[in-house]
């Protein structure tokens, strides 16, 4: 049904790591709807913010790898027929270097990570991508190995960020945005 809907949703989430287990949550509802443009005969389409409305989020650690979670309030569709979901962990170590671990939905899923300081890159479309991306229900999962990444950090401070835009070819689309915590 959100395929047919045309989506689009933006959110960020700001949390520390704690190298726990525990999901840390959100308030369900609390999507803020932003107006923008849609294509003609669009004006009755209903915009289900609950795919974007983040109701939880955690980095946890399963042996060497980091799995990086979020819940959101609705199914997260496999694919969009005309809308893009992008899910954006920001990365940050103590020194203020910075990587970006992001996953899109729009066609299909894909991964990618991208060091902010070096000329490191990877992503699952190439399959160079050091982990697994899991769309399930409502929720998204990065599974990266970091030692398989050369200057990863041990430890980080992390922020998500999250926009699905309704009409991906449509500049200035509809959308809305959700903050955690």
């Amino acid at each position: 049904w959100l395929v047919g809907a045309g989506l689009a949703i933006a959110a960020a989430i700001l949390v520390l790591t704690t190298g726990g287990d525990t999901m840390g949550g959100d308030a369900a509802g609390d999507v803020r709807v932003i107006e923008g443009r849609q294509p003609k005969g669009a004006a009755d389409i209903p915009i289900a913010a609950s795919v974007a409305d983040i109701v939880g989020a955690e980095v946890s650690s399963r042996g060497a790898d980091l799995v990086f979670r979020v819940t959101t309030a609705g199914p997260i569709p496999e694919t969009f027929e005309r809308s893009s979901l992008e899910f954006r962990f920001d990365i940050t170590d103590q020194e203020g270097n910075g990587w970006i671990l992001s996953s899109t939905v729009n066609v299909s899923p894909s991964a990618a990570l991208v060091s902010a300081t070096t000329d490191y890159t990877s992503t699952t479309i190439d399959d160079s991508f050091p982990g697994e991306l899991d769309v399930s229900g409502r929720t998204l999962t990065i599974t990266l190995d970091p030692t398989r990444v050369d200057g990863f950090p041990g430890s980080f401070e992390w922020a998500l960020t999250t926009k699905l835009v309704v009409f991906r070819d449509l500049p200035r689309s509809a959308g809305a945005e959700d903050r955690y915590p």
